[in-house]
């Protein structure tokens, strides 16, 4: 919900639109982001050695990715690169639903 409300805010009348609002939140957005992953792997070890491991080698690859992807994202405003870090996640989150769900 947050992340939503930093997405959408209620009033854009101290910005010239979405993405002059967006890249002067960007921060705020890509550190919560970030900590919802690392509360991700924090209750994924609540869960378990074992439970952690079920998910193979793609879950520590998934989390150092978007964690990466959000440094980048904190520390970047340049729009290309923002739109490249969008590209990168969604292309990769899709390959995974793909790969994981054999989806043909």
């Amino acid at each position: 919900m947050i992340l939503c409300t930093l997405l959408f805010p209620s009033d854009l009348s101290d910005y010239a639109g979405y993405e002059n609002y967006f890249i002067s939140r960007r921060r705020r957005f890509f550190a919560i982001l970030a900590v919802t992953f690392v509360a991700d792997v924090f209750d994924t070890l609540m869960k378990g050695f074992a439970y952690l491991h079920s998910f193979g080698l793609e879950y520590p690859v998934r989390i150092a990715l978007n964690l990466a992807i959000c440094v980048a994202g904190i520390f970047v405003s340049n729009r290309r690169v923002q739109i490249g870090l969008l590209l990168a996640s969604f292309i990769y989150h899709v390959f995974t639903i793909v790969m994981l769900y054999r989806v043909q």
